[in-house]
């Protein structure tokens, strides 16, 4: 093996290694055959190893950091290859799994391993034609990211997470996951100077960027995963149960800037096991840094196990309006152990976010404007309500259905309103606590001889009635007091936010 020059690059996303340059996309339909991606370094290129007519070289040695996406790229400078005749393994270093490119038998990659220490991997790239081998070496140094404190990410991945990956479908395609961001994807990434000097590099996240004609319909998210078997398998992260995930975003660029769908996070504990959706605040039209939090407990109120936890930061535009050509930029992931909520801005004593999309008919008819007119009018207070009084964060699907007899919600978020009885802000308030699990299994195992006993939102109501005695009742669907289940028990503004501060009480209890 001949000593190489190596040059760090200052990059958590994609390395690049090549005799020669070029880039070339991978099967996006498979896998295990991610594509290359297009960083290179300035280093000397190596020796190669040659036997008669057939010689190869197998590439530069670099410097990468723990779970970036490090490409593989050999070179023959004579001979022909096929994928049968074509080798990589690794010889030395903790054992990674090596991704071959179906359409370029010379090329592979891995995703670097999560190391405290620096590192070194070693792999050989060994061609065989007519009876003839060849075969040269190639080393990867990984250093352990800097980063401090709370960070996850910024300008490289902490030890202890990553890496990079996307989950997508497309008719073209099928399912899959890949963790190399650059070659023929739906969801494409790589990591970009921000122009920022106290930011550096941030993450560029391209959704829609490989079908400009949208015939593929293709969906997509991108995430950062647990390493290695927590990847799948998922591990335990109740240390952080009672703090929080924050992080930087802004938009660069959007095609149909109009008709933007909305932005939405959520974290997954191997799948089905999932948090809710929830709306990330002006993610589709802020072209300025906004921070983004999202306290640990409301996401295990929604659904999150955080027992098996997996993916850890999950992004993606509204699953059904990805034929847009969208393009981000995330920064500064932070997960903390601890979390205070902000103080109270334009007269709010919290801040929510809960935000809804009302599904409307290409041509509807009188009964249904007049429909949508009635709930959007019942669903703004009810949302306003909400987001004043409560830190809860959701995004809701609302829906105009003649056959339901009154309204529904569900944990999914979705809300129906059948009657126009029940387009009224009091219902939709008590639609939107169904959403947060009133009703529920979490909820229903906390009723005993039909009381309510969660610590949290007992304390609560009695503190709001001033009753040390009084009980919040259920039969296991609904509860009373403060449970708005008809119109007349929101009279006033206060049974207003009586209701949203039992919500939020009940949320709570049903995280612990």
């Amino acid at each position: 093996m001949v000593n190489f020059v190596k040059q760090f690059l200052l990059s958590s996303g994609l390395i690049f290694l090549a005799a020669c340059g070029g880039v070339s996309g991978g099967n996006p339909g498979n896998p295990g055959n991610p594509g290359s991606s297009s960083s290179s370094s300035s280093s000397s290129s190596s020796s190669s190893s040659s036997s008669g007519a057939l010689s190869v070289d197998a590439g530069r040695d670099l410097i990468t950091h723990n779970s970036a996406w490090v490409a593989l790229s050999g070179s023959l400078a004579s001979g022909s290859v096929t994928q049968a005749n074509v080798t990589w393994r690794q010889t030395s270093g903790p054992e990674v799994v090596l991704r071959p490119d179906s359409a370029d038998p010379l090329r592979s990659g891995f995703v670097a391993p999560d190391v405290r220490q620096p590192t070194t991997l070693q792999f050989e790239l060994s061609v065989a034609n007519g009876g003839v081998r060849a075969n040269d070496t190639v080393a990867v140094d990984v250093q352990p990211c800097g980063a401090s404190g709370d960070t996850v990410f910024s300008d490289c991945i902490a030890p202890g997470f990553g890496p990079w990956l996307a989950f997508e479908t497309s008719d073209r395609t099928g399912s899959f996951f890949h963790y190399d961001g650059e070659g023929d994807y739906h969801v494409q990434w790589q990591a970009v100077d921000s122009g920022d000097s106290a930011r550096g590099k941030v993450m560029e996240i391209r959704w829609n960027a490989n079908d400009p004609n949208h015939q593929q319909n293709g969906r997509g998210w991108f995430g950062l995963a647990l390493p290695g078997s927590a990847g799948t398998s998922g591990a335990d992260m109740n240390a952080y149960l009672d703090g929080a995930i924050s992080f930087d975003m802004r938009l660069i660029y959007h095609g149909q800037p109009n008709s933007a769908a909305p932005f939405i996070f959520k974290m997954e504990c191997v799948h089905p096991c999932v948090s809710a959706e929830l709306p990330i605040r002006n993610g589709h039209t802020s072209y300025t840094w906004q921070t983004h939090t999202y306290p640990v407990r409301d996401l295990v109120a929604s659904g999150l196990n955080l027992n098996k936890l997996n993916h850890m930061f999950v992004i993606q535009p509204d699953w059904f309006n990805q034929e847009q050509d969208v393009t981000v930029q995330i920064d500064n992931i932070r997960l903390s152990k601890t979390y205070t909520p902000p103080p109270p801005v334009d007269g709010c004593p919290a801040r929510g976010n809960v935000t809804y999309s009302l599904a409307r008919s290409a041509n509807p008819s009188a009964d249904e404007q007049e429909a949508y007119r009635l709930i959007t009018n019942a669903m703004d207070t009810a949302v306003k309500n909400y987001n004043c009084y409560t830190n809860l964060n959701r995004h809701l699907n609302v829906s105009y259905n003649p056959g339901v007899a009154t309204a529904d919600g569900s944990t999914n978020g979705a809300i129906r309103f059948g009657s126009r009885a029940s387009m009224h802000h009091v219902t939709a308030m008590h639609e939107i606590a169904h959403t947060f699990g009133v009703g529920f299994t979490k909820f229903k195992s906390l009723i005993q001889n039909g009381v309510f006993t969660g610590r949290i939102t007992t304390a609560k109501a009695r503190e709001i009635s001033g009753d040390s005695s009084l009980q919040i009742k259920s039969d296991g669907t609904h509860f009373w007091p403060y449970g708005l289940n008809y119109v007349s028990e929101g009279r006033t503004q206060q049974d207003l936010i009586d209701h949203c501060l039992i919500v939020q009480a009940i949320v709570q209890d049903l995280a612990n």
